[in-house]
């Protein structure tokens, strides 16, 4: 069990940093994903839902139903640092099985049926990583409008090319509004100062355009950006939890910055 937890933890960081150049850029918006809301969001995606069952039943395809073994949610809290507004982000480790394959499996639809919240992703947008010939999908970064949506039960519908289904549910608890939660940082000189009431923390580095440069995990409160990287130019860096609070994770940024040759 311990070894399994330590392997969720590795993943969950694997996806953050796979989706991180968006997250840097809201002008880059992730090109695969669908967002709905409200009742019409709701009932698009059941209708969408039958109608690929119903198309693929026609077709004669058949076989095993898909079999969806995990699934775990990480509510994110995010906040610009001269901002006090805050953002809510949704990231996602599931695992997911297909006797006839991977590549046998079509959808991932994520329901909020309290709050009218709906997401669809297809199999070539998910992220994978394949671990003791386990496959393991994220789906990337799912925004949230407000906190007042985030509290729930959310159902998570993976679905094949022969239309069978298979759910799994997964409730969030309402987010902590404790501002002090989020971690802050100062950058001068080269180094870096965290403020924050949290022990972890995952400095992320990222170019002007988004694209992700490097990563590092510290309980450091002071160290240097060079031990990050030696990357030069102008550059956005983020520092987010690691371990949650009631459920949640916080990150801020971006810190931009101008690093000289």
């Amino acid at each position: 069990m311990f070894l399994l937890r330590v392997s969720h933890l590795s993943l969950r960081w694997l996806f953050f940093c796979s989706y991180g150049a968006h997250q840097a850029s809201a002008d880059n918006p992730l090109p695969s994903l669908l967002s709905l809301s409200g009742k019409a969001g709701i009932l698009t995606a059941m209708r969408m839902i039958l109608a690929i069952c119903g198309a693929m039943l026609l077709l004669g395809c058949t076989g095993a139903p898909p079999q969806l073994d995990f699934l775990e949610l990480y509510p994110l809290r995010t906040m610009e640092p001269d901002s006090a507004v805050f953002g809510w982000e949704l990231h996602s480790l599931a695992k997911v099985y297909d006797e006839d394959g991977y590549s046998n499996l079509e959808s991932f639809y994520l329901i909020n049926d309290e709050r009218y919240l709906y997401w669809v992703s297809e199999r070539d947008s998910w992220q994978l990583v394949e671990l003791n010939n386990e496959n393991w999908i994220g789906l990337g970064r799912l925004v949230i409008p407000a906190a007042g949506d985030i509290p729930g039960t959310y159902r998570g519908v993976l679905t094949d090319a022969s239309g069978a289904q298979a759910e799994r549910s997964v409730t969030l608890p309402s987010p902590p509004d404790d501002t002090a939660l989020q971690p802050r940082m100062q950058i001068a000189d080269g180094v870096i100062e965290l403020e924050s009431e949290h022990a972890t923390h995952r400095i992320t580095v990222y170019t002007a355009g988004g694209r992700y440069i490097a990563a590092h995990d510290t309980e450091e409160r002071s160290l240097p950006l060079g031990r990050i990287t030696s990357q030069r130019g102008e550059l956005q860096l983020f520092v987010q939890t690691i371990e949650p609070v009631r459920g949640y994770l916080f990150r801020t940024g971006p810190y931009r910055i101008q690093r000289q040759e």
